[in-house]
């Protein structure tokens, strides 16, 4: 998915606010996400805004795990994530594939989720995740299609400046790691 999105940590105020905004939020499947570098390069050399390849596997249900390529750009405000979907197939598999693609593990997590969805317009919504990860903390996630609707989002939750954070969880794994 292209777009722009920022996170913050969740606190309170924020989910109730969100809770105000939409009174039905879907629970999504718990997912595990795994993310590889390429083999010839140490943590150290590693950067997640470069190539980032993820393996995704829900964590109930039959639903088939996905190796991802995920390109990470940051800007002003925010970040925008290109996702190539390169192979379906069970987590045995696909984690086979990665290494004969050239890539080994570097870390995982595990994300539960709740979405809320905005409606700005009748035409323009704005996705908003209440967002519990393992080992990072409880986050929201903010997802818009433009950076004005991103912005009356972050408005409408009383978000300061100072709290966004533009920065995917890749990302903000590899800096709990000391990777960054």
């Amino acid at each position: 998915m292209n777009d722009y999105s920022v996170f913050l940590k969740a606190n309170e105020a924020h989910v109730t606010h969100l809770q105000q905004l939409d009174h039905s939020p879907k629970r999504w499947t718990p997912i595990e996400d795994i993310f590889f570098l390429p083999k010839n390069q140490t943590l150290q050399q590693y950067n997640p805004y470069d190539i980032c390849m993820r393996l995704r596997t829900p964590l109930e249900g039959t639903a088939k795990s996905s190796l991802d390529e995920i390109v990470i750009q940051p800007h002003k405000e925010g970040y925008t994530t290109h996702t190539t979907y390169r192979e379906t197939g069970s987590k045995e598999t696909l984690l086979d594939r990665a290494d004969v693609l050239g890539y080994e593990q570097w870390g995982a997590i595990v994300r539960r989720s709740y979405a809320y969805v905005i409606h700005l317009s009748q035409q323009e919504t704005v996705s908003v995740s209440y967002q519990d990860i393992d080992p990072l903390g409880s986050y929201l996630k903010v997802e818009a299609q433009t950076e004005h609707a991103l912005a009356s989002v972050l408005d409408m939750l009383f978000v300061k400046h100072k709290d966004i954070i533009y920065k995917n969880s890749a990302v903000l794994l590899a800096e709990q790691m000391g990777l960054l």
